[in-house]
């Protein structure tokens, strides 16, 4: 019974330290911002990956970005096909480490109206938090009879 009690109050102190941590944001630059509801093709990739369920293409985008007279410091690249798709972007950080970030996205539609999404970021470098980690994220998206889109 000892043991029971001391992994139940474990598995909660474990609990609160997830439910604790910040919300991390991601670097800016190179990749522009749409709506999540909105997105469609590579986009989905960094934006909401349920989009990618949406639309059976295939296609390949290289991104740089033009700031203070300098040409493609960030820049970035996506491929995407059946559903899937694979991305890069490194963004200059002028007061230090250069982010490197890549991404791995799948979508699924769930029926005439929904889809499922998910995708893997990883930052092999970056500045304090951003240096080596490992984020997950999972979307929806559907359309309502009308024209409006939710995601």
């Amino acid at each position: 019974m000892k043991r029971i009690i001391l992994w139940s109050i474990a598995a909660l102190l474990s609990l609160q330290t997830v439910v604790a941590r910040p919300r991390l944001s991601l670097p800016e630059g190179v990749f522009y911002y749409q709506p999540a509801a909105s997105v469609f093709g590579g986009e989905a990739t960094w934006i909401n990956p349920a989009a990618l369920g949406r639309y059976n293409v295939s296609g390949f985008q290289l991104m740089g970005d033009y700031l203070d007279g300098n040409v493609v410091k960030s820049w970035g690249t996506v491929v995407y096909r059946q559903r899937m798709a694979t991305a890069y972007r490194r963004v200059d950080n002028p007061g230090g480490t250069d982010f490197q970030e890549y991404i791995f996205a799948l979508g699924m539609p769930l029926g005439k109206r929904m889809q499922f999404g998910g995708s893997y970021r990883y930052f092999d470098k970056g500045p304090g938090i951003y240096n080596n980690r490992h984020l997950w994220n999972i979307g929806f998206s559907g359309i309502t009879g009308t024209a409006f889109r939710w995601g």
